[in-house]
């Protein structure tokens, strides 16, 4: 029997994170006072379960601002189990990274970036 493909958990992460700021998959041209990017970086799983790893970059004008961002979205997402963000049911999540700082090259943006493990059935 042939089994569908997985949902796309970059689409379910950032419905759960929408709420927090501006979300998205890859980092604007122009920044807003704050902005969340979502990329699947890697994982595994079997025919039941997909074990995604994922990092996200919270954007602020301020240190405070992204590092605050930052926390606030790895509460929303260690929050996530049994939860269905954009229709996907999520089972577990667990911080594999918390969030750190990154300079960003321009010295009016700063970036945390943070890793998940995040685990979901078909």
């Amino acid at each position: 029997m042939a089994l569908g493909p997985f949902a796309d958990i970059e689409d379910a992460l950032i419905a759960l994170l929408e709420g927090l700021a501006e979300t998205g998959l890859r980092t604007p041209d122009e920044f807003t006072e704050k902005y969340i990017a979502v990329r699947r970086v890697g994982g595994a799983g079997d025919l039941i379960t997909d074990g995604a790893t994922v990092e996200v970059q919270c954007f602020g004008l301020s240190r405070a601002a992204g590092s605050e961002l930052a926390r606030e979205a790895q509460q929303l997402i260690l929050g996530a189990p049994a939860s269905a963000p954009g229709g996907q049911l999520i089972d577990n999540t667990w911080t594999e990274s918390g969030p750190y700082y990154v300079d960003y090259d321009d010295p009016r943006i700063h970036r945390y970036v943070a890793r998940y493990g995040v685990e979901f059935r078909r």
